[in-house]
């Protein structure tokens, strides 16, 4: 745990975006790529579906807490809501910041 501590510490400090798809792909166990590819429709309320997975297969899994915390949407000034809980980042994106 507390590795894991430093290290959200570390990417929170870079960006939040890319700490709330940090603690959510140690949570729900998924691939980059799919985290990325959720839709608000693919989020109940204690269960999650990924339908874009690297086999073909989709799959429903449990949210933890923690990641049910990492899926609200922060407020935005804009007010205009993304396609998905992590819309606002691309793969490189968080590649560059996991790698700074």
């Amino acid at each position: 745990r507390d590795e894991e501590s430093r290290l959200f510490a570390a990417i929170r400090s870079r960006s939040e975006d890319a700490y709330r798809l940090s603690v959510f792909l140690v949570d729900a166990g998924c691939r980059l790529g799919e985290a990325l590819g959720l839709i608000w429709n693919d989020i109940q309320e204690h269960r999650v579906s990924f339908w874009i997975t690297k086999s073909g297969r989709s799959r429903t899994i449990p949210m933890t807490e923690r990641a049910k915390e990492m899926i609200k949407l922060p407020p935005t000034t804009e007010g205009r809501r993304p396609k998905g809980p992590f819309a606002m980042l691309t793969q490189a994106q968080y590649r560059a910041i996991w790698n700074e």
